[in-house]
């Protein structure tokens, strides 16, 4: 047995005999996973997040799980999230995928997988959590791989037979009360049987093929007349800034993609997708009012202006696109 797998004993005895929250999808694993097949159905872990952005636990020594130990928040999103009047991010995971509620509204960076693309997302993980100094160096690799076990490697395979959820807890706002964790009602997750009608669905949409050359500076330019028409109604300047034009260079990416249906948002990176992001149910339109309402955006991401997400958004939304990005070199 790994190290990882004796970790998960304590874990679960301690999950068992501490007051945990319930889970929105309690069951739901358990109702899917095949006869036989192991089955991981846990409930909501509460952490709680300080001004600073320390995570501390009531219920369990996060030392004791893989990753968890010493994990902070960036210390801006927390003020952020605070000075709006949230509470309560809810993190849940199904079968299917995971769905994150921000005071029980369904929040962007909620998605759906599948086998195949949980087979595609270890790669992709490898390359987006890789150090830029170490990216290339495969003695360097080697050494670390050889130090620890890969988590991702161990969890990945097994992820939808695991049922789990987190409760981000965030310090109350002055002059105002904590509120009662929102019952998430009415929401309904996606089921692999509505993936494959949505996906067949799909299959009928006529989709645009837009190639977008980025140049050294960031800007954009394309032949689709249609996203041409659109480029030029955004302000002088917009593009992807250079630093990200680094970032990815020095993490080894070389193909980014983006699939835009009425479901959600698809990357591509290097040839791997990501899960789906899903934004039917208003898990777009949430979070950009978060971002406008806390001043998040418009302090830490000016180039989205106001302007800028009314011109793209519903260009992005309201037509299926397969856009690939060619990025300098490429």
């Amino acid at each position: 047995m790994t190290r990882v797998s004796w970790l998960l004993l304590p874990i679960l005895l301690m999950l068992m005999l501490s007051g945990c929250a319930p889970r929105i999808f309690g069951g739901d694993t358990a109702a899917t996973v095949e006869t036989g097949g192991m089955v991981l159905d846990l409930p909501s872990i509460i952490l709680d997040v300080d001004s600073t952005g320390a995570v501390s636990s009531e219920q369990i020594p996060l030392d004791l799980i893989p990753g968890l130990g010493g994990i902070t928040l960036p210390e801006d999103i927390v003020a952020a999230f605070v000075s709006n009047g949230n509470q309560y991010l809810q993190i849940e995971t199904h079968p299917n995928g995971l769905v994150l509620f921000l005071d029980g509204k369904p929040f962007f960076g909620s998605v759906f997988y599948d086998d195949d693309v949980l087979n595609d997302l270890g790669p992709v993980l490898e390359v987006l959590t890789a150090s830029p100094d170490d990216a290339g160096d495969e003695e360097a690799a080697a050494e670390e791989e050889s130090e620890e076990p890969d988590l991702v490697a161990t969890m990945l395979p097994v992820l939808r037979n695991v049922g789990m959820g987190v409760t981000l807890r965030f310090p109350v706002a002055e002059g105002t009360a904590r509120r009662d964790m929102p019952s998430i009602r009415g929401y309904q997750r996606k089921t692999a049987a509505d993936m494959a009608r949505i996906k067949r669905e799909e299959q009928s949409l006529r989709v645009n093929e837009v190639p977008i050359q980025v140049a050294p500076d960031g800007s954009l330019s394309t032949s689709n007349f249609l996203v041409s028409i659109m480029l030029s109604q955004l302000p002088p300047g917009v593009g992807l800034p250079e630093s990200a034009l680094e970032g990815l260079n020095e993490r080894g990416i070389t193909s980014l993609t983006l699939a835009t249906r009425p479901v959600g948002l698809t990357v591509g990176i290097n040839g791997n997708q990501l899960p789906t992001m899903l934004w039917d149910s208003g898990e777009l339109d949430n979070v950009l009012a978060w971002g406008s309402d806390s001043g998040y955006l418009a302090e830490k991401v000016p180039e989205l202006s106001p302007q800028v997400l009314g011109i793209v958004v519903p260009f992005l939304t309201g037509s299926p696109f397969n856009i690939e990005l060619i990025l300098p070199g490429g």
